[in-house]
């Protein structure tokens, strides 16, 4: 059922089961030692593990045996894990990502940017890696005090296709779904934030750095917005950090 014109709503008499990324990790841990082996030290780095979360096929119990992992932490919590695992890294606990599977994610996610500017976008992400082989995602969900920070606009209209550079002015969801980024109304394309709905582009750019963007601009409320990931493929729609890139030509 839609609740708005293009917002999906499943009646609740429909809903059998409420699966808690949380709840289900003890279970999934037991079925796979590199995830138990990940919980583990996180936990030890002082991470909560009421923090910590499975989502993916092995939240529901669908993993096979080349299923990676799909790893979930909550607010605050997720920038300390994230931080843990770049560390973990120079000490060889967690393996560096390599070119084969590099490739394999960019095949998979066939984004609108050259495989070299995706890797240097998602090398310093710091958010994914390899443990005994097995490929993992840290994936950030909003903590309950931050629910209410979520904007949910009244009225939504689409204007046009349209093509944008801007300067960042807030970061703080970033790494959301949707990834939200502030940009500099002053900026000639006067938009105010552009989102992202495809992972693809999440924690792509941060306060400060100049971007490029192509997506479907949209009126939310009073506030233009540039969506990006208006379909599955998101064809012809993109972000990246100019910023970024200019700094290693």
């Amino acid at each position: 059922e839609y609740l708005t014109d293009d917002a999906l709503l499943i009646p609740e008499k429909d809903v059998k089961i409420l699966l808690k990324p949380e709840e289900r990790l003890k279970d999934a841990s037991n079925r796979s030692e590199e995830l138990r082996l990940l919980v583990n030290l996180l936990t030890k780095e002082g991470i909560k593990e009421e923090c910590m979360g499975i989502t993916g096929s092995r939240l529901v119990g669908l993993q096979n045996d080349d299923s990676d992992i799909d790893f979930v932490s909550y607010g605050k919590e997720w920038y300390k894990a994230r931080d843990i695992i770049a560390r973990l890294k120079k000490y060889g606990k967690i393996k560096e990502i390599d070119e084969d599977t590099w490739r394999f994610i960019y095949d998979k996610r066939k984004p609108e940017i050259s495989f070299e500017e995706f890797i240097v976008h998602e090398k310093r992400k710091e958010n994914r890696g390899l443990i005994n082989d097995r490929y993992f995602d840290l994936l950030y969900v909003r903590g309950w005090d931050e629910i209410k920070d979520i904007p949910l606009p009244i009225q939504k209209r689409k204007i046009c296709r349209r093509h944008i550079e801007s300067t960042v002015t807030g970061d703080r969801y970033a790494f959301d779904s949707p990834a939200i980024y502030e940009l500099d109304k002053r900026d000639e394309n006067g938009v105010d934030m552009a989102v992202s709905f495809t992972h693809t582009y999440t924690g792509q750019c941060f306060k400060g750095e100049r971007i490029e963007a192509s997506g479907v601009l949209e009126y939310w409320d009073d506030k233009k917005v540039l969506v990006v990931g208006t379909t599955r493929e998101a064809r012809g729609e993109y972000i990246k950090s100019l910023s970024l890139l200019d700094g290693i030509r």
